[in-house]
């Protein structure tokens, strides 16, 4: 990373650090500005109140995205010592990350060679992995741990810029493989990023259970690293290493022997080893003792052998409740699970389901949670179970899971005795979302629905809805179809079971807003939802027919849960295109037509601009889908860009009455107005009629050919109308006007009364 003045910036970096100018404090003074390996990463050093300040920016997010991040970083803020806080960047879509200026980092101790590898860092060691337990403690990730966020200040570790790192795109060989810029990183990532440091800061000074530690933190999973705790426990209670120069320590009953060999007398034999004697016997019972606890410990280890080899079942389930040796990574397992020939995977499946060997387990496991679709296995009932949490799954629940997945390879360990109302409910909905809703098993009928509401949003409330819609029982198909919704497998059937086939228009669409939540962001599920509805015809087929016109919006670059919330009356939290908002106006539900006119009015036009929108909304207002896109289409070009297409809009002949309300809508506009000028020209080549409510508004506005127009159809004998002509005498400003309001008035000059009212006059144009 360089460090530059200001003034020494290129062209483009200048441009970039005049944007950033309105984050910095006012009172302060830019001393040196760090470039980072972006060509948009600049961070200002700022002096302020006598101490230099780093000013790191995030890249560009949306509004809302930024907001949540924001959340997400502030709690660092909370965190004792954490000097540091975060800020919503004025008029830009980034946020600012604010802390101390440290001169060194680990990196940079360590390219001066200052930060030599072994023992002698065992207690920053021991600091960083305190630090990173107690982000943990809080809830907390960093995200990216590595030599470059790390100093240590008076003697303490301070961990530099949380989450920037990562949001911003970092992804060296400190950042876990799991980790995306768009997501919140877990602890178990920053135990990724920890093992990279303490490799790297330690290296050969580890024990060997730390080295073997250190390499479980890099495994590429977050399921196959070690705890935190395991972490702490091998680097801060018993991960003090002992340096050849202090000597070897063994203890014995009768004092210590120290390396020359020499016994010495131990304070624990309280005088004893004075008396021969006593100290022999002793020595003789104390013996003996021991020899009776190896004997019983070589009988036990034995048995545990002989257990292992011939009823790993047995051994097994026993090392479940007790901490027998067992290794829960095999390679070979891992080989033959991902080989593609059953017998090689059957080979595995046995141990898995008959031995019950957790490396085997895991082998399987991890491979299909980790997206693998083995040919003919159902991995989809495995990932269910798990998708729904895994900590309500007991060790018998993954082995039915396991049983159940495994069924096309080892059918003769799917069997499993316990009934389904017994099992976890997640390994119940698996199960349900997995048969067909008009042939489910009977044992269904045991299950009452409020078993699955215990689990969390979305699918408790999810099922919560159908219990207090009258339903009661998991066999019910409403309830598997939900299950298979819920389970990922929107088929036409789990539909047109869920949604039920009697149902009316708006219990279908409650239904489908019950249900969105259970599709999280799977576009192929979402898609399959909107073709069954739109299969199932009726009201709802038709609006979901109102996409099929393409051309106008490109409502096919739209994703499919932005039309299910269009369906639902809710507008996309996506930002839209001004295109696609105008098209809305025209849409079939009256709240969506309603509530893209506001969104036009606030994100793309002016307040004044209300009226004419919600007469563009208003759904019997004569115009096409396409002349209401053209006409919105055309006012959202600058004024001087206008002229052409305005003109061509008037020539798709729009109806007369309605050109009437637009200019109406538009009073608001001034005299120099081009659609109002327009609209006017067009009305005089067309009849349109004149209600007392239209010319009396026509009467006072800006344009003056609309004036001219209601001047000309305002009948002097009828007291209502020429009051308006009476009315425009004292306003109208326009000479050649006010003639004809004379005129009409039968006034052939001022104070003058003509011989004969004027019934009809010529407009001036």
């Amino acid at each position: 990373m360089r460090l530059v003045l200001p003034n020494a910036l290129s062209d483009s970096e200048k441009v970039l650090f005049e944007r950033y100018e309105g984050a910095l404090p006012a009172s302060g003074v830019c001393t040196n500005v760090c470039l980072g390996a972006a060509p948009w990463d600049l961070r200002p050093l700022v002096l302020n109140k006598g101490r230099v300040w780093m000013y790191r920016f995030s890249r560009s997010f949306d509004d809302r995205t930024r907001m949540a991040i924001l959340d997400e970083v502030q709690g660092f803020t909370v965190v004792p010592g954490w000097d540091t806080r975060v800020e919503a960047v004025p008029g830009l879509d980034q946020f600012v990350l604010i802390r101390p200026y440290f001169q060194s980092t680990l990196k940079d101790l360590l390219l001066r060679g200052e930060l030599p590898a072994g023992e002698k860092q065992l207690p920053l060691a021991k600091m960083l992995i305190e630090q990173v337990s107690s982000l943990a403690q809080r809830r907390l990730a960093h995200g990216h741990i590595c030599l470059s966020n790390i100093t240590v200040v008076d003697e303490q570790v301070a961990l530099l810029d949380p989450r920037i790192g990562l949001l911003n795109g970092s992804h060296d060989e400190y950042v876990a493989p799991e980790a995306q810029p768009d997501q919140e990183p877990q602890n178990s990532a920053d135990l990724y990023s920890l093992g990279r440091t303490l490799k790297v800061i330690l290296g050969e000074a580890m024990t060997g259970r730390q080295r073997q530690l250190v390499d479980q933190m890099l495994l590429p999973t977050p399921r196959q690293r070690p705890t935190l705790d395991e972490v702490r426990d091998a680097f801060l209670q018993d991960g003090a290493r002992v340096s050849p120069s202090q000597g070897s320590y063994a203890s014995s009953s009768a004092g210590r022997v120290v390396s020359s060999g020499r016994k010495v007398p131990s304070a624990e034999m309280g005088g004893q080893s004075s008396n021969k004697t006593g100290g022999t016997l002793l020595d003789v019972r104390m013996g003996t003792t021991a020899r009776r606890v190896v004997l019983a410990l070589v009988i036990v280890i034995a048995s545990l052998v002989a257990l292992r080899q011939l009823a790993p079942t047995g051994y097994f389930r026993l090392a479940r409740y007790l901490p027998l040796p067992i290794n829960h990574h095999d390679p070979s397992y891992e080989a033959d699970w991902g080989s593609a020939s059953p017998a090689r995977m059957r080979r595995t499946a046995r141990a898995a389901v008959i031995d019950l060997d957790p490396a085997a387990q895991n082998a399987i496991i991890e491979n299909i949670l980790d997206g693998a679709n083995p040919q003919g296995i159902p991995a989809d009932i495995l990932r269910s179970g798990f998708k729904f949490g895994k900590e309500w799954l007991s060790h018998a629940d993954q082995d039915t899971l396991l049983a159940l997945t495994l069924a096309p390879l080892l059918p003769e360990g799917a069997r499993d005795t316990r009934r389904l109302s017994k099992r976890a409910p997640p390994v119940i909905l698996a199960i349900a979302g997995h048969m067909a809703p008009t042939n489910s098993s009977k044992e269904l009928d045991e299950v009452p629905l409020y078993t699955i509401e215990e689990l969390p949003e979305p699918v408790g409330p999810a099922f919560r809805y159908l219990r207090e819609a009258g339903i009661e029982r998991m066999s019910a198909p409403e309830a598997i179809g939900l299950s298979a919704i819920a389970c990922g497998r929107v088929t036409a059937a789990a539909l047109d079971a869920y949604f039920g086939r009697n149902s009316d228009t708006s219990e279908i669409l409650r239904r489908m807003a019950n249900a969105v939540p259970l599709l999280g962001e799977n576009e192929e599920s979402a898609r399959q939802m909107l073709a069954a509805l739109r299969d199932r015809g009726g009201d709802i087929g038709s609006v979901l027919g109102w996409f099929d016109i393409d051309y106008l919006a490109r409502w096919s670059e739209v994703s499919t849960f932005d039309k299910l919330a269009l369906l639902l009356l809710q507008l996309p939290a996506r930002q839209l295109t001004l295109t696609q908002y105008a098209d809305l106006l025209t849409f079939p539900e009256g709240q969506i037509r309603q509530r893209a006119a506001a969104v036009l009015v606030e994100s793309f036009f002016k307040p004044h601009d209300a009226d004419f929108f919600k007469l563009l909304a208003e759904e019997h207002n004569g115009l096409t889908r396409d002349q209401n896109l053209a006409l919105v289409s055309a006012l959202s070009l600058p004024s001087e860009k206008r002229a052409p297409f305005i003109s061509a809009w008037f020539e798709t002949n729009p109806v007369p009455n309605t050109v009437v309300l637009i200019l109406l809508a538009r009073s608001h506009a001034d005299n120099a107005d081009l659609l109002n000028l327009e609209a006017a020209r067009y009305l005089r080549k067309h009849e349109w009629a004149a209600s007392p409510d239209i010319l009396k508004v026509m009467v006072r506005h800006p344009e003056a050919l609309a004036r001219s127009m209601a001047y000309s159809k305002l009948n002097p004998t009828v007291p209502e109308e020429r009051a308006l002509l009476q009315e425009s005498l004292g306003k109208e400003r326009d000479a050649a006007l006010l003639r004809v309001v004379r005129l009409r008035l039968g006034l052939q000059a001022e104070g003058e009364p003509a011989s004969v009212p004027a019934t009809s006059t010529s407009i001036p144009h």
